[in-house]
């Protein structure tokens, strides 16, 4: 029979004979050991046994809970760690530690989707490889919101408030997330008073979904669009800001100075959804009396609408506004 089992059934032996100071000293040896074996989950039972046995064994007791959380704290994954610096920092280590063992991990694939716009959502979710976009859906048209890359957290509204997503979280490459359920505040408002207040506090300083989606529905009404017809190529960046892929090709529908809107066609809705967040190389002429203006852009796909017979609508902001004189002539020009 393995030593430290036999250990711990001597325990009950010597709790049963009354010879309790024995029976915590045996425990404080058995969690030490579990502690330093890294298995916490036991040392933390047996430190619940302790103090079922001698309660105010109350050197034994703090001296335990001060091993358990030294030899979790050496555990931490410090890559991780730093993607939380902020956080952690505010912490005292046995916050950071229930935090930090906590958290369970989720690996999502490309084009899968994390949060659903409307559904209930219980967690809270920590980005720690990858990249994601946020989007919300009105009348129909899907509009990009913003990215959640590494370091980032989401889901911040509805797991505090106890209340449906504002918005979807669609995967935009293969990721690595980490989440904490709701219900571990209740635990966390026993143990740890002050940890769910801090992290609330944290996430609030982060910039709001809310206020990003308030801006956009301003943002589209400070530039009158002009309708205008014509081809359009584009081709997709990659993270690093170079074209990749082959060159795709699109109908013109309206532009201003900020932005442009155009139609593909596509079979493939799925494939058609991962552009929303997208960042596009794009390419167009506008007229100029009896010549054109070839127009280069980069910018980000920000709206997606499905339209029938296996159209789509495509909104594109600029990073580089149009010049009023661009847009003044082309305007002169369809009147």
């Amino acid at each position: 029979m393995d030593e430290w089992i036999q250990k711990e059934r001597q325990v009950d032996q010597l709790v049963q004979q009354n010879k309790i100071e024995t029976a915590t000293q045996r425990l404080f040896e058995l969690i030490v050991y579990y502690a330093k074996k890294k298995e916490f989950p036991k040392a933390e039972s047996l430190r619940e046994k302790l103090i079922q046995v001698d309660d105010m064994a109350l050197t034994e007791i703090i001296k335990s809970d001060e091993i358990i959380e030294a030899e979790k704290n050496s555990t931490l994954n410090q890559d991780r760690v730093k993607l939380w610096t902020l956080l952690f920092n505010d912490m005292s280590m046995q916050e950071r530690n229930a935090l930090y063992f906590n958290m369970q991990e989720m690996i999502v694939d490309s084009g899968e989707t994390v949060l659903k716009q409307s559904d209930m959502n219980s967690r809270l979710f920590f980005v720690q490889q990858g990249q994601l976009n946020a989007s919300y859906t009105i009348q129909g048209k899907e509009i990009f919101i913003k990215s959640f890359e590494a370091g980032s957290i989401f889901g911040e509204d509805s797991f505090f408030e106890i209340s449906v997503s504002t918005y979807c979280v669609t995967a935009l490459s293969k990721c690595v997330l980490t989440f904490i359920e709701r219900e571990i505040l209740d635990k966390w408002n026993n143990e740890f008073p002050a940890l769910e207040a801090k992290l609330f506090t944290y996430c609030q300083k982060q910039e709001k979904i809310s206020d990003i989606v308030t801006h956009k529905k301003m943002e589209r009404r400070v530039y009158k669009r002009l309708k205008v017809k014509g081809n359009l190529s584009f081709q997709l960046l990659n993270f690093t800001g170079n074209p990749t892929g082959k060159i795709l090709r699109g109908s013109l529908l309206d532009i201003s100075i900020a932005g442009i809107s155009f139609s593909i066609k596509s079979a493939r809705k799925d494939q058609v959804k991962l552009l929303l967040g997208r960042s596009i190389l794009i390419q167009f002429n506008l007229p100029k009396g009896d010549s054109d203006y070839t127009i280069e852009r980069n910018g980000i796909i920000i709206g997606v609408s499905s339209q029938l017979y296996n159209d789509y609508y495509i909104n594109v902001k600029f990073d580089k506004l149009l010049t009023e004189k661009i847009i003044l002539a082309a305007h002169t020009f369809l009147q």
